[in-house]
């Protein structure tokens, strides 16, 4: 019950990021974004693409399981997605905005 009260505020906060920043965000230029994404995946590829628009280097890594690497750059079971993306040293997990990750940065 614990891990799905986790999760459902993961998502939650997720959908609040998404909707409060869905619309800003501004280039960036020269920044190295590198996703570790299952092989299988498309969405993934689609927003490595919205990512590269906004003027990011980005390198992908297929992988059959990416659940180690996950584990080793100390994502939260509870909040693991499909993709994760290493910028800066900051890791983000899954479909986030521009806007959300310029912030970050």
């Amino acid at each position: 019950m614990k891990n799905r009260n986790l999760f459902i505020i993961g998502i939650l906060l997720a959908l609040g990021v998404i909707l409060m920043f869905a619309f800003s965000g501004d280039k960036v230029s020269g920044i190295q974004a590198t996703y570790y994404k299952s092989i299988s995946c498309g969405c993934c590829d689609v927003h490595s693409k919205y990512v590269s628009s906004k003027g990011f280097d980005v390198k992908i890594n297929n992988f059959q399981d990416i659940s180690a690497i996950k584990t080793d750059l100390g994502v939260p079971y509870e909040l693991q997605s499909c993709h994760t993306v290493v910028i800066e040293g900051y890791f983000i997990e899954g479909h986030i905005p521009m806007g959300a990750i310029d912030k970050l940065l």
